[in-house]
């Protein structure tokens, strides 16, 4: 049995320890200025990716689990065939969006917020509260350029998406710089 095979549910990571009250300000703090170092040392380091070839399996076994359950539900589940059944389509858009296709994408749309939601709480894995408006709010500067940093303008980048939470940026510093 492949893991994508397997009947067992989802349960969300738990850290067993969080950094709570002042040690959790203090903890982001350090990790504001973790960054800040390394953008004035390694800009190339503020946006690491694997290459999407390490991923290609997994994706591809998604994507063909996705169109089973979309043929699935398209045949045989009576809440996703009243629900296509309600909302017709226009007949000038032809005959591809099967129930089956679109099915499948109102599977893509479901798994793109359960991905957002879960991305979420792992910005919260180690941190309690609402570490993004924390980040927010300790943000002094921006690592990548201080010198324009607008404390209105901040926006949350993750360097890595690895677990670790994001770091605030100036809005106009991410987008002209070249290292994210």
């Amino acid at each position: 049995m492949t893991p994508l095979q397997t009947n067992r549910q989802f349960q969300r990571y738990r850290a067993t320890k969080k950094f709570e009250g002042n040690n959790r300000r203090k903890a982001l703090q350090e990790y504001i200025d973790h960054y800040a170092r390394i953008a004035a040392a390694s800009p190339g380091l503020m946006n690491q990716k694997l290459p999407r070839k390490t991923f290609e399996k997994f994706l591809g076994e998604i994507g063909a689990l996705l169109q089973r359950r979309a043929k699935e539900l398209a045949t045989s589940d009576p809440d996703m065939i009243a629900f296509l059944e309600r909302n017709t389509l226009p007949l000038c858009l032809g005959d591809e969006l099967t129930r089956e296709v679109r099915a499948f994408c109102l599977l893509l749309n479901s798994l793109k917020q359960w991905t957002v939601a879960e991305q979420s709480a792992m910005d919260r894995f180690l941190i309690s509260g609402n570490v993004r408006e924390e980040l927010k709010d300790l943000a002094q500067g921006c690592p990548v350029a201080p010198e324009s940093f607008d404390k209105k303008k901040v926006e949350l980048h993750h360097p890595i998406r690895d677990g670790r939470p994001p770091i605030p940026l100036s809005k106009n510093d991410m987008r002209q710089s070249k290292a994210l």
